[in-house]
Order: C-alpha cells, then sequence, then structure tokens
C-alpha cells in the first residue's frame, strides 16, 4: 500500500493516541502499545491498525495472540473509510467506489442508519455496515440478513 505519509508520522501519532488514552483507558492504551499500529477502525471486539509500514493489523483486544495482518475485506475496507475520516492526513487511503461496487443495502446508500434514526435513536456513534460510505466494494459481502 502506498502511503500518504512517513512511517514517522504514524508511529508519532500511534504515540499521540496512546499517549492521549492511557489515562482514561490504561488497559486500551498499553494494548495499543502491544498492537504497534494506529487504530483505524475499533469496536468493542477488536480492530484494525495500521503500522509504520502500511500493514493493516487486525486485533481481538485483550488477546495479543490476535494481533496478525487483516485479510477480512470488509474490515479493511471500514479501517480505511473510519481512519481516512479520523485522521485528514491519510484522506487518500479513503477507498474510491469504481462502477463494480454497488450501493448497501442496509442504509440504501444514505450512510445513515434512517430507520433507526426515525424510531429517535442517536446514531451519532452507530455505523452502518457499510462504515457510513453508503457502498460497499465488490468483493464485500452484504452484512448478514440483509
Amino acid at each position: 500500500m502506498h502511503l500518504p505519509v512517513s512511517s514517522e508520522w504514524i508511529v508519532d501519532a500511534t504515540r499521540r493516541y496512546v499517549s492521549q488514552h492511557a489515562q482514561a483507558y490504561p488497559g486500551a492504551a498499553a494494548f495499543i502499545e502491544l498492537v504497534d499500529g494506529l487504530p483505524l477502525y475499533a469496536d468493542m471486539g477488536g480492530g484494525v491498525a495500521i503500522r509504520a509500514d502500511g500493514e493493516l493489523i487486525g486485533f481481538v483486544w485483550d488477546e495479543p495472540e490476535s494481533i496478525q495482518p487483516e485479510t477480512n475485506l470488509h474490515l479493511r475496507f471500514l479501517a480505511l473509510v473510519t481512519g481516512a475520516e479520523r485522521y485528514p492526513e491519510l484522506a487518500s487511503l479513503s477507498p474510491k467506489r469504481t462502477s463494480a461496487d454497488r450501493d448497501c443495502p442496509s442504509c440504501g446508500g444514505t450512510g445513515r442508519l434512517i430507520e433507526l434514526e426515525a424510531q429517535g435513536v442517536d446514531t451519532t456513534h452507530i455505523r452502518c455496515y457499510c462504515g457510513g460510505a453508503g457502498w460497499l466494494p465488490a468483493d464485500v459481502p452484504d452484512a448478514p440478513g440483509s
């Protein structure tokens, strides 16, 4: 993967992430130090981080043995979408839609959880299966049950 930033930027951003979270979330901060990568996407189960060499690493929180190159195409997509939003320096890593890609069937291409919003649910911190992009790459399967 061609990186739009230097490896030093990723190392520094990872250190900043750890220091910013060390007091409130010491376990998570320590685990990210072990992952040795900047988290791009994370949820309560685990996440995906980018290492200084550009490799995307998947992990399950509190399971050091789970740290390995991320091969799940959906998780890689989510990591690049959310990472590019979170870190403007990584914007060029945001996936680009092609003619083979499709609207996300979960949100109808809006990137928003309209059904939940209609029920009054605050979806500020809840993302659609597409990560808010409104589309899915051709090689990423639809969400289960969609």
